[in-house]
C-alpha cells in the first residue's frame, strides 16, 4: 500500500496485521500485494468500488497471473476490507481461482536405469543409496532415519512400516438408510474419533482390569516406594465421551 495515498489507513492495516499475530515475512507480502491494488486504482483502496475489485481481477488474469497468486491476493483484500476498511460487501465481489491440478511425470524404467548408472563412482556407494528408496518406494523422511538392520540382504527387503487408510468424507445416518456428505474442509472428524477411542481404550481397560492394577502397582512402588492397596474397582463407562465432552456439546 502507498503512503502516496493512505500513510494513516497503511499504518492501520499494518497494526491489525499485528494483531492478528501474522509474521513479519507474511506482512511483507499482504502490503506488496495491496500496493499492487493501490497503484493499479491510482486512488486510496478503501474507497474502491466494485467495479474497480472486478477490474483488478479481470486484469489479473489477462496478465497469466497464477491460481495461488490471484488467490492470495484476494485473500489479502478480503482482510483489508473486513479489519481496517470495514467493508465486508466487496468480499461478494471476489472470485477465486481453482488450481489445476497436475499429472506428474513418470519415469520409464529405461530412464530410471539411466539415472541409476549415472550415479558417481568408485564403487557402489552411491548407487545403493539411490537404488534402495527408489526400489522401496521410500519418503525422504524415511530415507533419513534408514538403518542397515533395516534391510533384509537375503530377501533383498527394507523394513519401513507405515500405514495405508481411506478417510470416507461422510458416514451413514443414525438410522442406516442414507449417506451423509461431510462438509467440503473435511479431513479427520477429530470429536468423533477421540470419544471412539476413548470407549475402546476404557472398554480394554475394563477387559484387562486385574492386569491394569498389577501394573498400576508397579508403576507407583517405582516412582514413590510401597503404595497402598490399588481399588479393585474400575469407573464406569457408561457415558463413552465422559462429562467433559457433554460440557463441550
Amino acid at each position: 500500500m502507498s503512503d502516496h495515498y493512505v500513510p494513516k489507513l497503511r499504518q492501520r492495516f499494518v497494526e491489525d496485521m499485528q494483531i492478528k499475530g501474522l509474521q513479519a515475512k507474511t506482512q511483507t507480502k499482504y502490503l506488496r500485494a495491496m500496493r499492487d491494488f493501490t497503484r493499479f486504482l491510482g486512488h486510496a483502496p478503501d474507497s474502491a468500488t466494485p467495479e474497480e475489485l472486478r477490474a483488478f481481477q479481470l486484469d489479473m488474469k489477462e496478465r497469466g497471473i497464477g491460481a495461488p497468486t490471484f488467490n492470495n491476493r484476494l485473500t489479502v483484500l478480503s482482510f483489508f476490507y473486513a479489519t481496517p476498511s470495514l467493508r465486508p460487501e466487496m468480499k461478494r465481489q471476489m472470485r477465486y481461482q481453482r488450481a489445476t491440478k497436475q499429472i506428474p511425470v513418470l519415469l520409464s524404467a529405461e530412464e530410471v536405469s539411466r539415472i541409476l548408472e549415472a550415479a558417481p563412482g568408485p564403487g557402489l556407494r552411491y548407487r545403493a543409496a539411490f537404488s534402495v528408496p527408489y526400489g522401496g518406494g521410500l519418503r525422504t523422511s524415511e530415507v533419513t532415519h534408514l538403518k542397515v538392520g533395516d534391510i533384509d540382504s537375503d530377501r533383498m527387503l527394507t523394513h519401513h512400516p507405515h500405514v495405508h487408510v481411506i478417510v470416507p468424507g461422510g458416514g451413514l445416518s443414525p438410522d442406516g438408510t442414507r449417506w451423509v456428505a461431510c462438509r467440503p474442509a473435511f479431513f479427520l472428524p477429530v470429536k468423533v474419533l477421540a470419544r471412539l477411542f476413548r470407549r475402546l481404550f476404557l472398554e480394554g481397560l475394563m477387559s484387562n482390569a486385574a492386569h491394569f492394577r498389577l501394573l498400576a502397582a508397579n508403576f507407583l512402588n517405582l516412582v514413590s516406594g510401597p503404595c497402598q492397596a490399588i481399588p479393585t474397582q474400575m469407573p464406569s463407562i457408561s457415558d463413552p465421551a465422559g462429562p467433559s465432552a457433554a460440557r463441550r456439546e
